[in-house]
């Protein structure tokens, strides 16, 4: 009977501490360089066509406002679509005690070890919108945090039993505040 309790602790602590991998849904990814390229492609033809051709329908300053708000939303659309594909590239990696996280482009792994703060969870969305996405946000110690969204994920709700059943910290949730156009606001920053 003890011998029994023991096997069965045994495999309770070896599923514990199993090896876990998130699944990163590299469609996204390879989605988003494809839009990335289309934004790029169309801002060169706003500024080789479209320009011109405002320049002479319209006079002075209404042609100079219309030029402006086309380079600006561009540039914006752009900018956050490039910074997203660029920033949120990890997976979560575990093998025996040791979790990291991996980028999935350049191959490096990021040990969560002593530089590591802790992670938390936030929702992008609110339960009377239409979605309702979840990230986990890792904070370091040295002022860096990388977010996992639920949507670049397919095994995303595996993600965080995982995370808890090697003692990884959690600090807690945290609300989806923007900062301004173009960053959020982290609460265990």
């Amino acid at each position: 009977m003890l011998r029994s309790w023991i096997e069965q602790q045994n495999i309770l602590i070896s599923l514990m501490m199993a090896d876990f991998k998130s699944k990163y849904v590299y469609a996204v990814f390879v989605l988003r360089l494809l839009l990335l390229l289309a934004l790029v492609g169309a801002i060169s033809l706003f500024i080789f066509i479209g320009i011109p051709s405002l320049t002479r329908k319209h006079s002075g300053i209404k042609a100079l406002g219309l030029v402006a708000f086309g380079l600006l939303l561009f540039s914006y659309l752009i900018f956050i679509l490039g910074k997203s594909t660029l920033t949120q590239r990890y997976s979560l990696v575990i093998t025996g005690k040791q979790p990291m996280l991996k980028d999935n482009i350049l191959g490096r792994q990021i040990p969560l070890d002593e530089n590591f703060k802790g992670f938390s969870l936030s929702s992008y969305g609110d339960r009377r919108a239409i979605y309702d996405f979840k990230t986990l946000i890792f904070y370091f110690s040295d002022g860096r945090m990388i977010e996992l969204p639920q949507f670049l994920y397919t095994n995303f709700k595996d993600i965080q039993p995982a995370l808890a059943s090697h003692a990884v910290k959690f600090l807690g949730e945290e609300p989806y505040r923007w900062k301004n156009l173009i960053s959020r606001r982290y609460h265990f920053k």
